[in-house]
Order: structure tokens, then C-alpha cells, then sequence
């Protein structure tokens, strides 16, 4: 199974102040890829202001797989669990373009 999932208001800008979380669950005996197709918030040294967090579980508690700003991205995040949990965030000054990611679930080996 696949699926796609884009930031607010994608491929307009996203706007401020605003937080959003997405969990993703595939069957027992699977992972989860993900490929962000396009990807554009504000830049930040700390990702502190707008920013893309990743999580290997069901909730904001599981491991911290990556936490994403500006224009830099992983090529591929693989969750080691069947559920990834996405949060997005944008604070109160400028805006995007935002995000945009295909998501794949794959049988563990």
C-alpha cells in the first residue's frame, strides 16, 4: 500500500501559527518509506521556527527520526516499526511553499 500526504493549502503556502500530525499505520510485518517529493519552510539553524518532525512509533514519545527545515531533506526516512507519526509546524512570521511526500509500506525482512 501506498499514499501521499501534503502540508496545508500544498502547493500554496501554508499558513502561520499552525501545527499538524499525521500517523501513519501499516500492517503487522511492515515498514514504512518515506520520500518527500518537495519540500520548502522557513530555513532555521535549529529547525526551531517551521519545521517537519519524524517519529518511528505512534506518538510524539517514539524515536525521533529526523526534524526538517528550509530546503534540506533525506533522500529516504524508513521507520524500524510498522507506525510513523508526522508533525508539522509553522510559527508566527514567514510561510512557504511547505511539504509534499509519497509514502510506501514494505515487508520487513
Amino acid at each position: 500500500s501506498s499514499g501521499n500526504l501534503t502540508s496545508p493549502y500544498y502547493p500554496g503556502y501554508y499558513i502561520t501559527d499552525i501545527s499538524y500530525t499525521w500517523h501513519i499505520h501499516a500492517p503487522p510485518g511492515h515498514v514504512i518509506r518515506i520520500y518527500f517529493t518537495d519540500f520548502a519552510l522557513e530555513e532555521h539553524v535549529t529547525c526551531s521556527k517551521d519545521n517537519v518532525v519524524v517519529y518511528d512509533g505512534a506518538d510524539v514519545t517514539s524515536l525521533l527520526l529526523g526534524r526538517y527545515c528550509g530546503y534540506v531533506y533525506p533522500q529516504l526516512i524508513q521507520s524500524a516499526s510498522n507506525d510513523v507519526t508526522i508533525v508539522f509546524s509553522s510559527d508566527e512570521n514567514f510561510v512557504h511553499r511547505g511539504f509534499s511526500l509519497h509514502y510506501l509500506f514494505i515487508e520487513r525482512k
